[in-house]
């Protein structure tokens, strides 16, 4: 981004964002932070509006909003609702496959919760008249959001092995299982060093704890075919992670003894279905039966751990 651009951007926005609490004000002003903070002030819905497809003017002069620093390919939006935050999210355009992005969100974490991992909790709704995952922010004034690939020593793109042991190290060994086992679950393609990161401190810039776990909507239910669903397992075998790892291969890395339990109850699992907006039943009970046997072949997996400690 040049400079110019840059100043531009700041101009409309003072830097402000929901993942800090760092801002940019013009020099010897009075700004203060208790007034323009998107935390605790409204912001424009027109860049709100524009991010599913409403036309709007040229935005022009200070436009609080926090749509400048969301990352991510999707449309997307923050939405204040009853005083609270909230992230909407939509989906890809449908063709063979994709377009369920949304739906994955509400329905993988699910999967999430009977592991009991710490995960963002979705809902859908219609936006827009169009469907949209929705969660709460999971940031505040003062702790902050920072992806991990702001943390990393090694080089970005480096052996994927020496990767994960570091982000294992920054995330503390059992949480960064509970991640990977997860998205070996779900065979989630799309966990990325964007969207695993780590709560900080924004008085101190202290890292805290990690992130929950969320954006998981490029799990099998997304990318796979209506005809994929006869032969899940052939269909996932050939797809890797992110950390260039099969999905077995994740599953039998990261799954350990700790695990049983919860997977026990993953083995006889089924989605809770929306109150309102629902794929199929001929889409959702063969992705329960994929879930029960992958569950059970974690188990195995962590058994055979088991018996070696």
């Amino acid at each position: 981004m040049g400079i110019l651009l840059l100043m531009d951007y700041i101009d409309v926005s003072l830097g402000l964002s929901l993942n800090d609490a760092y801002w940019i004000v013009p020099a010897n002003s009075d700004y203060k932070w208790a007034d323009f903070n998107l935390y605790e002030n409204e912001f424009s819905d027109a860049l709100e509006r524009a991010s599913f497809g409403d036309e709007i003017k040229i935005v022009t002069g200070f436009t609080s909003s926090p749509e400048y620093t969301t990352n991510g390919m999707l449309k997307k939006c923050w939405h204040r609702e009853n005083g609270q935050i909230y992230l909407y999210k939509g989906s890809t355009q449908e063709y063979a496959n994709g377009g369920k992005e949304a739906y994955s969100e509400f329905f993988m974490a699910q999967v999430a919760k009977v592991m009991q991992f710490d995960c963002v909790s979705y809902d859908l709704k219609l936006f827009h008249n169009q469907v949209v995952s929705s969660c709460l922010l999971f940031t505040n004034e003062n702790e902050g959001y920072i992806p991990v690939y702001n943390l990393l020593k090694e080089p970005r793109e480096s052996n994927k092995v020496k990767l994960m042991q570091e982000i294992s190290e920054i995330f503390g060994d059992e949480t960064f299982e509970d991640l990977m086992l997860f998205d070996a679950l779900i065979c989630n393609k799309d966990r990325h060093l964007g969207n695993l990161g780590m709560i900080v401190d924004n008085n101190t810039n202290k890292i805290l704890r990690a992130a929950p776990i969320f954006d998981n909507g490029f799990s099998m239910m997304n990318f796979l075919t209506y005809d994929e669903l006869k032969e899940i397992e052939k269909a996932i075998s050939i797809k890797k992670s992110y950390f260039e790892l099969s999905f077995d291969e994740q599953l039998r890395v990261f799954v350990q003894p700790r695990h049983i339990e919860n997977l026990t109850q993953l083995s006889s699992f089924c989605f809770t279905r929306h109150n309102e907006f629902n794929l199929s039943d001929s889409w959702l009970e063969p992705l329960e039966l994929c879930i029960q046997g992958r569950a059970k072949k974690a188990i195995e997996f962590a058994l055979q751990k088991q018996k070696i400690l």
